[in-house]
């Protein structure tokens, strides 16, 4: 069992690893880029990298891997085989190293970096989340509480039933009970945290035979952010959202709910 002095050197580390990743994004952003394609999922969007994607991961690895090493957690990384140490040591690290990389080719907002601590169970320790486009970090530690660039944050929430804003993935439909639209934000990690800001009412993918879905290295960050704000983050027919499955690190067959208003999901299903 972690203590808290651990869990906050363990939180200061990922911020540090995140933002000197994020520096790097911007200057390769900056001085251009080629894409390249990946066997991953079955979306566009899941299929294009970028020597930014491999460039972060290897600033965070190289970062993080003394406390990786210090307390023997497993590593979970979007951009390298899945090793499964996360099946076998009591917490792992989950690197998302550039979530959104669609919108960061488009030279759009909407991709950040994420790093969480996983327990073997499937549960969030510790999550932060960098997006270097607008420079703001994003934290939580299991019973903290939400931060937003170090102060204390309490999304609203208060939504709109009627009328209400869902984030949706290119792609996905909505079926409405209720008048909404929808907007796009970009990765799985910005347009959940789009919710919480108030820019939207509600994030979702709807489950799909195909691989995808969004993936461990997506949520965990966002899942424990959403319940340290007391919102709504499950799976799209309102179970839990397991982050650490034996089977597979898609989330395709659950599909994800996120709303800061528990109420709404009984109106977009």
């Amino acid at each position: 069992m972690l203590n808290p002095e651990e869990l906050y050197l363990i939180k200061n580390s990922f911020i540090d690893a995140s933002i000197n990743a994020g520096k790097s994004i911007i200057e390769i952003k900056k001085r251009g880029f080629r894409t390249k394609s990946k066997s991953s999922g079955s979306s566009l969007a899941s299929q294009i990298v970028t020597e930014a994607d491999f460039a972060s991961q290897k600033i965070i690895l190289d970062s993080l891997n003394p406390i990786i090493s210090q307390f023997n957690f497993g590593l979970l990384a979007e951009e390298a085989p899945d090793d499964n140490s996360r099946l076998i040591k009591d917490y792992f690290v989950a690197i998302d190293p550039l979530d959104g990389t669609k919108s960061f080719t488009e030279s759009n907002s909407g991709y950040s970096i994420s790093i969480a601590l996983v327990c073997r169970t499937g549960e969030s320790i510790v999550g932060v989340v960098f997006d270097p486009e607008n420079n703001l970090i994003y934290w939580a530690i299991k019973g903290e509480g939400l931060y937003r660039n170090n102060h204390k944050w309490i999304p609203d929430t208060v939504t709109k039933i009627s009328n209400s804003v869902c984030v949706c993935d290119p792609g996905n439909k909505i079926i409405q009970k209720y008048k909404s639209h929808t907007i796009y934000v970009g990765g799985a990690v910005m347009s959940a945290i789009a919710v919480l800001e108030g820019r939207a009412d509600c994030y979702y993918k709807q489950p799909k035979r195909e691989l995808g879905g969004g993936c461990i290295w997506d949520y965990a960050s966002v899942v424990l952010f959403f319940k340290e704000a007391g919102a709504l983050a499950s799976g799209y027919k309102g179970e839990s959202i397991m982050l650490n499955s034996p089977q597979t690190v898609y989330m395709n067959k659950s599909g994800s709910y996120f709303s800061r208003n528990i109420k709404l999901k009984d109106f977009i299903s």
